[in-house]
C-alpha cells in the first residue's frame, strides 16, 4: 500500500505522511497534535524534526483565515514527545504480547545470530562496560537492526515488557515491529536536535 504525500508547512519538504506530524485546529482555535493522523478536520503537516516544527508552529498564519488559540511551544514539543514516547511503550508490550520480544543479553545475542531482530534497546542506565561490549557485538552485525541505546531506562523497559528488571530488549522482526521504528526514528530527531 502506497502512503500519500504530504508537504512539510514550514520547509516544504515531500515525503510520505508516515514521515511527518500532523496537527489540526479544534473549533476553539487550539492547535492539537494528531498522533494517529486521523481527527476529522483539515490538518497541517510538518517533518518530524524540533527545527521545522518549532519554526513551523511560531507563524502567525498557521491555518489560513481561521482563528488560532496562542501556543506554547515548549509544552507543546513536551507533549508530543510524550504522546510518541507512550505509543513506544505500548508497541513494546504489544510485541512483547506477540511473542516478538526476548529480553537479556544472551537470549537477545542468540536471536541476531540466526538474524530475526530489528530492533534492541540498551537501557539509558545499564552500565558503561556493558553497553560498549554489546554496541562491539552489534557492530559485527551493522545495518542489520536498529540499536537504541540512549531512549529508555531499565525501570521503563521492564515494565512495558512486564519482565523483571533487564538492561537489553531484542524486538523480532514483523509488520508491528516496523510501526515501532517508524515512532523510534520520530522520537529520536525530535529529541536529539536542539531548539533553534
Amino acid at each position: 500500500m502506497v502512503s500519500s504525500i504530504r508537504t512539510c508547512t514550514f520547509c516544504r519538504t515531500k515525503s510520505s505522511k508516515t514521515d511527518f506530524l500532523r496537527f489540526v485546529r479544534a473549533l476553539d482555535g487550539e492547535v492539537i497534535f494528531d498522533k494517529n493522523n486521523k481527527l476529522p478536520t483539515r490538518g497541517i503537516w510538518f517533518c518530524a524534526n524540533s527545527r521545522c516544527l518549532k519554526n513551523g508552529l511560531n507563524k502567525k498564519n498557521l491555518f489560513k483565515n481561521e482563528k488560532v488559540l496562542p501556543l506554547n511551544l515548549d509544552e507543546m514539543l513536551n507533549s508530543i514527545n510524550l504522546k510518541i514516547k507512550e505509543s513506544v511503550l505500548n508497541r513494546l508490550g504489544i510485541l512483547r504480547k506477540m511473542g516478538l520480544c526476548e529480553a537479556g543479553r544472551e537470549a537477545v545475542k542468540k536471536k541476531i545470530y540466526q538474524k530475526e531482530v530489528k530492533i534492541v534497546f540498551l537501557a539509558s542506565d545499564l552500565s558503561i562496560r556493558s553497553k560498549q561490549e554489546l554496541l562491539d557485538f552489534f557492530c559485527l552485525y551493522k545495518d542489520e537492526f536498529l540499536v537504541c541505546d540512549d531512549m529508555f531506562c531499565g525501570d521503563d523497559l521492564s515494565n512495558s515488557i512486564g519482565k523483571p528488571q533487564t538492561g537489553v530488549v531484542g524486538f523480532l522482526k514483523g509488520r508491528i515491529t516496523n510501526e515501532l521504528e517508524k515512532d523510534l526514528i520520530r522520537f529520536k530527531s525530535l529529541t536529539q536536535q536542539d531548539y533553534k
